[in-house]
């Protein structure tokens, strides 16, 4: 998906920028040419450096082995529902 108009600058092609390093606005421009004309793309590049973070912070962490991995908690309403469902049939 393009996500710079004015440089023709994809989404793939700002993933690969912040897999090279570049951690902000300034630096994702300077090696795509993203951001460089008009500015409406600016928001979609934070948010992708963002989302970049994120990923990597998620993957150092999981590739540590002292790392437990987070518990998947369940919102108690559907504990509730779930048990309702179940029925016992006696034969």
């Amino acid at each position: 998906m393009i996500v710079c108009l004015c440089k023709s600058v994809t989404d793939r092609d700002i993933a690969r920028a912040i897999g090279a390093g570049a951690c902000s606005l300034a630096d994702v421009a300077h090696l795509t040419g993203a951001g460089l004309g008009c500015g409406t793309c600016h928001e979609s590049i934070r948010c992708a450096l963002v989302c970049g973070e994120l990923e990597a912070r998620h993957d150092r962490v999981a590739s540590r082995s002292d790392v437990a991995p987070r518990p998947v908690l369940v919102p108690s309403h559907a504990l509730r529902r779930e048990s309702s469902q179940r029925r016992v049939v006696c034969t």
